[in-house]
């Protein structure tokens, strides 16, 4: 077989992780990360792990993100995680390196190793270099190292190690560099959907409301979804109700990326009836944004509407829309259509829209 033929190369890939081309130095990475696919060559492939993680040091920002992702590509295989597991304080090390983009190199590729729980034993020794991280005075650091922190939050036995780093996440959010800002509300962000975490996060919900007002619309798209994950915490309505006049703002925002993230984060929190009086604002501005001319602003206008429609308190202000609704369903653009199918037949399901002629139309359209 080829495997066969091709084995004895396997040793001078690895020296080709040494040459002074950066090409060359890509390619035998690349190569070596491919084969390792084959399990009968991952005996020949183990030796070159240590150079794969000298990668990571090599001068070339190209061939520090082909040497984590030849780490991440070998790390899929239990035999070579073994072999892997040796090198991560190596990894961690480099968390420590002189060269900023060595240490984002690194960032990236110790938190995708967090995925093996066989080696989160190992990897939770890099968290607190993480956290030092998110202090660095190189802004791409300090945007790069809240990505590797949340994603290390995905796993139950290492958030007791993380939780130290959410008030420097929440330092972030006051940073001079819009890219950082946001990266830390995006982290904020994914790190409140784990229960334990969000009594440490409840500090940061002011720090989030400002964030709505940012200049930058990644930043103010970066609040929103993080005070709709929030907004999950049965506990924190009364602390996110000052959010809401702000979200119902950005419902007119110049960006359709906020706008849509507002429409998701205005209706996501009708569930609570305690804040029904106050989401009742945003129906009319809601209405408007089915008209829009961006269709993905109409899509998740539709969605906003029919998701309140779910509750009888707000069923009166939502009557009114049925038409614009039913209109919907000749829009020019597909999605928008299926869309509106899926909110006029989630709204069929409350009898109360057949006590006049909108019920009647909306019967209809559901039948």
């Amino acid at each position: 077989e080829l495997r066969d033929a091709i084995r004895p190369a396997i040793p001078q890939l690895v020296e080709l992780l040494k040459d002074r081309d950066s090409d060359v130095r890509a390619g035998a990475a690349a190569a070596i990360s491919s084969l390792s696919k084959d399990a009968e060559l991952r005996d020949v492939i183990r030796p070159a792990i240590p150079q794969l993680v000298g990668l990571l040091k090599d001068g070339d920002s190209d061939m520090q993100a082909a040497g984590a992702a030849a780490i991440s590509s070998l790390s899929k295989d239990a035999e070579l995680r073994e072999a892997i597991r040796p090198e991560i304080p190596q990894l961690v090390e480099l968390l420590k390196d002189e060269n900023w983009q060595v240490q984002t190199a690194a960032a990236a590729a110790v938190s995708g190793l967090g995925k093996y729980s066989e080696l989160r034993d190992t990897i939770q020794a890099a968290i607190p270099q993480l956290v030092e991280l998110l202090k660095h005075g190189n802004w791409e650091i300090r945007r790069a190292a809240p990505a590797a922190v949340s994603e290390l939050g995905k796993y139950a036995e290492l958030r007791d190690a993380i939780r130290p780093a959410i008030s420097q996440l929440v330092e972030l959010l006051k940073d001079g560099d819009s890219d950082v800002r946001a990266a830390g509300a995006v982290a904020i962000s994914e790190l409140s959907k784990y229960a334990e975490l969000r009594d440490a996060i409840r500090p940061a919900i002011p720090q989030l409301v400002e964030l709505l007002k940012d200049r930058d619309s990644d930043v103010r798209a970066a609040g929103v979804a993080a005070i709709y994950e929030l907004s999950n915490d049965a506990e924190l309505p009364d602390a996110i109700r000052p959010a809401i006049p702000q979200l119902v703002e950005l419902l007119k925002d110049e960006n359709w990326q906020v706008q849509t993230a507002a429409a998701a984060a205005v209706s996501g929190l009708g569930k609570y009836s305690e804040l029904r009086d106050t989401i009742r604002a945003a129906i009319p501005q809601l209405v408007e944004l089915l008209q829009h001319g961006y269709w993905e602003i109409r899509r998740a206008a539709a969605g906003a509407v029919s998701e309140l429609g779910k509750y009888a308190e707000l069923r009166d202000a939502i009557r009114p829309v049925i038409p614009q609704l039913v209109e919907l369903l000749k829009d020019v653009t597909w999605e928008i259509r299926r869309a509106a199918a899926a909110a006029v037949s989630g709204l069929g399901k409350y009898g109360k829209w057949n006590e006049d002629s909108n019920g009647t139309a909306l019967t209809e359209h559901c039948s």
